[in-house]
């Protein structure tokens, strides 16, 4: 299990930045080692964003096993959580999304079945 830094939001200058996204990018479509399962943590605030779907269309271009994990659902308000989880199922199309808030635990079970299924 690797924990890597999202894209973007890393504390680095933007030429750190830069190096993260290459290694990134270089562990999970070039490297020798083959994931068994990619964990991609969204903001569910935020969305995906157009660095998220980037990675999503790499994901499935190199067939990779993922899942979306929409974290710090319980930082919205009931009636924008649903209408964040519509906006990025949208996105996301018929893959599944698990909401998830670590303060609540919500999601947890659902999260440890997927990724050892």
């Amino acid at each position: 299990m690797v924990d890597l830094p999202g894209y973007g939001f890393a504390r680095a200058s933007g030429l750190g930045r830069e190096k993260i996204g290459e290694l990134i990018d270089s562990y999970l479509f070039n490297s020798i080692y083959t994931q068994k399962k990619v964990v991609m943590i969204i903001d569910a605030g935020v969305g995906m964003t157009d660095k998220d779907i980037l990675m999503l269309n790499e994901l499935r271009n190199h067939h990779k096993d993922f899942i979306i994990v929409a974290n710090k659902i319980d930082k919205l308000k009931q009636s924008d959580y649903h209408k964040k989880m519509a906006e990025i199922k949208k996105v996301v199309g018929d893959h599944l999304i698990i909401p998830f808030s670590n303060k609540t635990r919500k999601g947890v079970l659902t999260l440890v079945d997927e990724i050892f299924k």
